[in-house]
């Protein structure tokens, strides 16, 4: 997921933002702010506010008028944890009604007391601790709202059932691929693959630098390569190994460690066991309890042309990747 696209609009308008999560939003005709989107989830910025489906950042005023009247999402992979600071978490339930913040535990837990540090650290690749600031801990969701700002705090919640919550009751479409669109005096036309068609009054390229919307807008837009590359990955991952993990690094919710070579990985993880799809057996034969973990990592693409490397990295073949990130770590 890279690159950003905003753009501004006033009150009384539609937006639709399409393959990238898309969305049509009707704002009431007396709020009289503006909005925008960008790639990373839907982004929407009112009066001074800033929202995002994953992560809600600088809101300032109350959003009782707001309304959110019609979405439509296509071919959206779910995934990921995010984070939420207290102040991002204060600007999440100043939009939404209290019907959705009732349902907020299912996508963001309360912490497990005595198990779970909601907070951040850092080691190095031996396991040494480099950094763990203090984080202002609570007993339930609710009370991150009530934490003063010059506290740190933070919690992780789950990306795909938090989507679930915040877009309840209403209609989303799966399966739609834009393929171009046409600007007209009224709005956008938007043509997908299956020769269907969706107008709106604005269209929100908002997946990223090689979707079709900024090609056709931007032709001439070159990719500026930082010789970086980023895997992400969500992984269940068993409770020994989630042990080992804790007992290594602690158990904050958040750990970065760093590699030898400029590389990162990041792990965010809720320590509450999950639902198995299929049952893990250990050396006792017996059924394991799994945990939903984030993990990402983050190294030099120069790596990618090690000599050393005994198979070739294709970004095409995920495998390929996994195996070489595996090798690497």
């Amino acid at each position: 997921m890279s690159g950003k696209f905003g753009f501004e609009m006033k009150a009384g308008i539609d937006v639709v933002e399409v393959d990238g999560g898309g969305v049509k939003v009707k704002v009431r005709p007396n709020l009289d702010t503006g909005a925008s989107v960008s790639s990373d989830g839907v982004e929407a910025k009112v009066g001074g506010v800033g929202f995002k489906v994953g992560k809600v950042t600088g809101f300032s005023t109350p959003l009782g008028n707001f309304e959110i009247n019609f979405v439509k999402m296509f071919d959206r992979w779910q995934g990921y944890h995010v984070g939420f600071t207290s102040q991002g978490f204060k600007s999440l339930m100043n939009c939404i009604p209290s019907s959705v913040a009732l349902n907020l535990p299912k996508a963001i837990p309360n912490p497990v007391p005595d198990v779970e540090y909601h907070g951040v650290s850092a080691n190095d690749h031996e396991g040494n601790l480099l950094l763990r600031p203090l984080f202002k801990q609570f007993k339930n969701i609710y009370e991150i709202a009530e934490i003063p700002d010059h506290f740190l705090s933070v919690t992780v919640a789950y990306r795909d059932r938090l989507r679930d919550v915040l877009l309840e009751n209403v209609p989303v479409q799966w399966g739609k691929k834009l393929v171009r669109y046409e600007e007209t005096d009224e709005g956008v036309w938007v043509n997908f693959d299956d020769g269907s068609r969706e107008f709106c009054d604005i269209l929100v390229d908002a997946s990223g630098v090689n979707f079709p919307v900024r090609k056709q807008k931007i032709p001439e837009l070159q990719i500026n390569d930082i010789g970086a590359t980023f895997v992400v990955a969500n992984v269940v991952v068993p409770k020994h190994l989630i042990d080992r993990l804790i007992k290594v690094n602690g158990n904050s919710l958040i750990q970065k460690t760093l590699g030898l070579n400029g590389d990162s990985t990041l792990i965010a993880l809720r320590l509450i066991p999950i639902e198995q799809v299929q049952n893990f057996k250990n050396k006792n034969n017996s059924d394991e309890l799994h945990y939903r973990t984030m993990i990402a990592y983050f190294y030099s693409s120069e790596l990618d042309n090690e000599e050393t490397e005994k198979f070739k990295v294709d970004d095409n073949n995920p495998a390929s990747v996994v195996e070489h990130v595996k090798n690497m770590i």
